[in-house]
């Protein structure tokens, strides 16, 4: 009698591995297929609620327990435009790594992007699994795998690296910038691109049944509008930027602190202040001597609430993606398999294959 070929003894192996049961007839693949998923949806539940809670601690703390510093100007005195700083970004606000924003922030974002990471939710969930033929020039699943690495590594790149005020960068704070920017773009910009064209070009409306991510009706309308919204405040951040280099006439004013100045704050009581002028002094930093004010402040404003809108709407278009899936509805056996059991015996299959490999 002819042997079959081994890629149909193989297939059989396989069909019979999924059809042994345990006692709740509950296939191995199936059971762990389905927790898996599972597993996703609440990673990446969990990521998005963390990510959330880091900008919220972010603006909370670090606008309301702004650096004792930057309540006063170098003399130890009350700003002269009767205003406290403003940070011109989020990165600026959390960037000192000893204060409660900064530790919230960085403990947060972290964590949050940690369990995104390891999601993987891109290949996982079918509102969002795009499949493994888009963008295959280089290697299959090339799109799936820019979704699921590009958020997270770039948040943790925007929280690892902190980026102090223009006045008071050092010679290498500019290297770290550039590379603190490039992060942010992968994590927030490579995000909504990646979603746009999820959601106009490669769901399965477009690309025929069968083929691209499940996604219609209320929830592609959520997730669009989360999109454009998360769009408009990257603008918004960037004309900010841009506005921020032009000079309305009450800018932020930085001096080179003096003895004086770090004598006039001990003679106040400022001795914090007084301590901070040391600091700078032996450093050659720019301290704060007047806050911004009137249309300066303003555009400040934009490009900092610009980027806090970018990341916070990133969020909620996870929170969108992660309620409207199915898999997040799973209702997993009551029992695991047993696998001693499942595997203690072959099946004839696993016999034949042996005989097979022996010949």
């Amino acid at each position: 009698a002819l042997e079959p070929p081994l890629h149909v003894v193989a297939q059989h192996d396989a069909s019979q591995s999924q059809e042994r049961t345990s006692a709740g007839n509950v296939s191995l693949d199936a059971f762990f297929e389905e927790m898996h998923r599972k597993r996703s949806t609440t990673l990446l539940f969990v990521g998005s609620l963390l990510g959330l809670l880091a900008f919220a601690m972010a603006a909370s703390l670090g606008i309301s327990e702004a650096d004792h510093h930057l309540r006063f100007n170098v003399r130890g005195q009350s700003f002269a435009s009767g205003e406290d700083y403003f940070p011109q970004t989020v990165s600026e606000l959390v960037h000192n790594p000893n204060s409660a924003s900064g530790k919230c922030f960085f403990a947060f974002v972290l964590s949050g992007a940690m369990c995104i990471l390891f999601s993987w939710y891109p290949w996982t969930i079918r509102n969002v699994y795009v499949g493994d033929d888009v963008w295959s020039w280089v290697d299959r699943g090339l799109f799936v795998n820019l979704r699921t690495l590009l958020p997270p590594l770039g948040m943790i790149m925007v929280a690892s690296i902190t980026v102090p005020p223009a006045p008071q960068r050092l010679a290498g704070d500019s290297l770290a910038r550039e590379i603190h920017i490039g992060g942010a773009v992968l994590a927030i910009g490579g995000y909504c691109c990646l979603e746009v064209l999820t959601l106009t070009t490669y769901h399965e409306g477009m690309r025929g049944n069968g083929k691209g991510a499940s996604v219609k009706g209320v929830e592609w309308c959520v997730r669009m509008f989360l999109s454009v919204c998360c769009g408009m405040s990257i603008l918004a951040f960037q004309i900010g930027g841009v506005l921020c280099k032009q000079d309305f006439g009450h800018r932020d004013q930085w001096v080179r602190p003096t003895k004086e100045d770090m004598s006039a704050a001990w003679d106040v009581g400022m001795y914090k202040i007084a301590i901070k002028d040391a600091e700078l002094i032996s450093m050659q930093q720019l301290g704060l001597n007047n806050t911004a004010s009137g249309l300066d402040r303003t555009v400040k404003q934009v490009q900092f609430w610009g980027e806090m809108g970018a990341g916070v709407f990133m969020i909620f278009n996870h929170f969108a993606i992660w309620y409207y899936c199915k898999e997040r509805h799973v209702d997993l056996a009551e029992q695991a398999p047993d696998v001693a059991v499942m595997l203690s015996e072959p099946v004839p299959g696993d016999i034949q294959m042996m005989t097979l490999e022996q010949n």
